[in-house]
């Protein structure tokens, strides 16, 4: 069955998975960019005070990780059910509270480390896209090759003004004579 037809029936093509040297550079480039985060964590501005939502979401991690669940973190005594930021960051950072990372630096160094995660998955992303699109570039090429050979094959079907396709039209009208 050819690539075509498989295609058209509704099976999906084969998936070219990268070449092992692109694997390298996004594994080189995220273990860059990871560095670098910790690096600004630990060096170069190791004493950034957290406010507003960091302060918020670091509080709030631990008050979930010692089961008060998603409650105020505001300290004022009463203990008030909150649904007003989103639940993820808070949980990530609740699951680093249960294993002892509850520190403003073990969350923040967690954060780090979960936010450089993206970067390899972009980076797969990416390279998936550029392989389809050099895929529809090689198909394009093809169906250009193609249509040097045979400029009919360029035309919108059904166009008689080619004299190729009046060719064709004299030869359909002729086999249709002959089957009656």
């Amino acid at each position: 069955m050819s690539a075509r037809s498989r295609l058209g029936s509704g099976e999906r093509s084969a998936r070219t998975p990268l070449p092992a040297r692109a694997l390298w550079w996004i594994l080189a480039i995220w273990l860059a960019s990871l560095g670098f985060r910790v690096v600004y964590l630990t060096v170069i501005n190791p004493d950034q005070p957290l406010t507003g939502d960091g302060l918020y979401y670091h509080l709030l991690g631990n008050r979930l990780a010692d089961g008060d669940g998603f409650s105020s973190p505001t300290g004022l005594g009463v203990a008030e059910e909150i649904a007003d930021h989103p639940p993820g960051y808070p949980a990530m950072l609740s699951l680093a509270s249960r294993v002892g990372l509850d520190s403003r630096d073990e969350h923040r160094l967690v954060s780090a480390l979960v936010g450089s995660l993206a970067i390899p998955f972009l980076g797969l992303a990416g390279g998936r896209l550029a392989a389809a699109r050099r895929r529809g570039l090689l198909s394009a090429d093809r169906d250009r090759r193609a249509g040097a050979r045979r400029p009919d094959l360029l035309l919108p079907a059904g166009l008689a003004a080619h004299p190729a396709g009046r060719d064709m039209e004299r030869n359909e009208e002729g086999n249709q004579s002959d089957g009656s």
